[in-house]
């Protein structure tokens, strides 16, 4: 991996607050593998905004009473909000549809889709599209529902979240209106696809790039039943207009080329030489987004990368995550089945930040979906509230009578620093199996105290960041932690204790938690 590294997670849809499953998903798997790299010593951006051209948003605008405008807006900045509860914090935060982003946005779009028509990889394909017979609009994305073409599964849109198959609307098994009663008319109209040179070329380098085996069955699937096309223009009223395609048409919104724009935002952020999609760039661009989207992000931008006559490179490295469960069924905003970020934040619930992103690291879903239980979370807060009580802050306490210390780098703490360090990579991400190494030096018969608070510092910076940096303020360091800054044997000034490291928080229990805790009609 290059020093600089750009990391775009997936940009959430401006239509409702987020929960559980975004936030241990995407954007938790993004945030720590920010910090993890940033530990070691790389320069990290973390890149990202809101889609503000999703069908879902006219979605929540009927039922809420807004304008599709305000429900942007209003989302935009909520969503922001509700990650800051989880301490993930970006770099940059775009909103596409505002007057510092649009028209860059939007020209991007359309150079891209110009390139692609030269080359010959976009071409205009019939397809067989439903409209309502009732209102003549037509219903794609959000506005259709069915059983997956691929697993028999209900699904809706384009994708499914059990399988993460991929499908163009006339692939759905019982297709019907999703949000209304309309009856379906199906239609054969022109849109923009690319299409891939050499699928086996392509499957290969993905192959390559590491991606585990489960993440790949949908991949195969797409690139040879489907053979790989890719949308780039679709019907509908609220997207990217464009004069590249007629009225009732809109510029297909694909999340690549999304991360090729916040490419665009960081080198101004950075001043670099090169767009960070350049093939000749010096960034390591990593992609971070959930098994549903396998298609956007992992075949799309192999296929519009190899139509831009060398203008860009598709992602050095991705990342993938399964599902989130919640007491048997998916996290949805749609479906109001979940924990919501903006309600289980410390000052309603008690939970801290690092406490909530400790207990969800553990959900495995590096390795496919994963279901958490009450139970579960209120006995895992439990234990490192304990941890804390009972371990944590005596050793603080003889720490700080002492008023010097030696903050040194041991061979022991390193062997450990690397084996996790394994687990935070991006081609081998595992945070289960990271916080797993965490936990055995947390819990483990306590060495010298100095060793062992500064591995606490460096194993806990993707973890639990505050209470990271409170220990290594305590440590006499300074600015983040930095595995250089301590492999010199340095003697340091021990700082006074910050005081929320000596305090100490009651058990937390179910009763406490219910009332933050929505489970939808299908579920009871």
């Amino acid at each position: 991996m290059n020093k600089n590294v750009l990391i775009v997670p997936m940009q959430p849809t401006p239509n409702g607050r987020m929960h559980i499953g975004h936030g241990s998903g995407t954007y938790l798997r993004a945030d720590v593998i920010g910090r993890a790299l940033r530990v070691q010593g790389y320069q990290v951006k973390i890149i990202t905004g809101s889609d503000a051209f999703e069908n879902w948003i006219l979605a929540e605008s009927k039922e809420s009473g807004r304008t599709p405008e305000e429900t942007c807006e209003f989302f935009h900045s909520a969503i922001q909000d509700d990650l800051k509860n989880l301490d993930i914090h970006f770099d940059s935060w775009i909103n596409p549809r505002s007057k510092e982003h649009f028209k860059g946005y939007l020209k991007l779009h359309e150079e891209i889709l110009d390139e692609l028509k030269k080359s010959g990889q976009a071409r205009l394909e019939n397809e067989r599209i439903p409209y309502s017979k009732e209102t003549g609009e037509a219903l794609m994305g959000t506005w259709i529902s069915g059983k997956c073409p691929q697993c028999k599964e209900e699904c809706g849109g384009s994708s499914c979240v059990y399988c993460g198959a991929h499908f163009q609307p006339e692939e759905l098994i019982e297709p019907c209106s999703r949000l209304d009663h309309s009856t379906l008319e199906w239609r054969t109209v022109q849109n923009w696809f690319a299409r891939p040179k050499d699928i086996s070329d392509i499957l290969s380098r993905i192959e390559a790039s590491g991606i585990k085996e489960q993440w790949m069955r949908a991949v195969k699937d797409y690139l040879t039943i489907r053979a790989g096309r890719i949308r780039l223009s679709g019907p509908g009223t609220w997207g990217i207009k464009s004069s590249l395609v007629p009225e009732g048409f809109l510029l297909s919104n694909p999340y690549y080329l999304y991360s090729v724009y916040c490419g665009e935002v960081y080198k101004e952020l950075v001043d670099s030489t090169h767009h960070a999609f350049h093939p000749n760039s010096n960034v390591t661009t990593i992609g971070v987004f959930g098994s549903d989207n396998s298609t956007p992000g992992l075949i799309a931008p192999h296929v519009l990368a190899e139509g831009s006559n060398g203008r860009l490179k598709p992602f050095d490295l991705t990342v993938v995550n399964g599902m989130l469960f919640l007491e048997g069924q998916k996290c949805s905003t749609s479906k109001k089945h979940g924990i919501w970020l903006s309600e289980i934040q410390e000052e309603k619930t008690g939970i801290s930040s690092d406490e909530l992103r400790f207990f969800l690291s553990n959900a495995p879903l590096d390795r496919g979906l994963s279901d958490i239980r009450l139970d579960e979370m209120v006995r895992t807060i439990n234990e490192l509230r304990r941890w804390h009580t009972q371990t944590l802050i005596p050793e603080l306490l003889k720490l700080n009578k002492k008023q010097t210390i030696s903050v040194s780098y041991t061979s022991k703490l390193e062997k450990v620093f690397m084996q996790q360090k394994l687990w935070l990579t991006p081609q081998h991400l595992d945070l289960q199996a990271a916080v797993k190494i965490l936990k055995s030096w947390m819990f483990k018969e306590l060495y010298e105290t100095e060793e062992w608070v500064l591995g606490l510092t460096l194993l806990g910076a993707p973890f639990m960041p505050k209470l990271s940096k409170q220990l290594w303020g305590l440590l006499g360091l300074k600015g983040i932690p930095l595995v250089e800054e301590v492999k010199m044997n340095q003697v340091h000034q021990v700082n006074s204790l910050n005081p929320d490291l000596l305090l100490l928080r009651d058990e937390l229990s179910i009763e406490q938690l219910k009332p933050y805790v929505h489970l939808s009609a299908v579920h009871s």
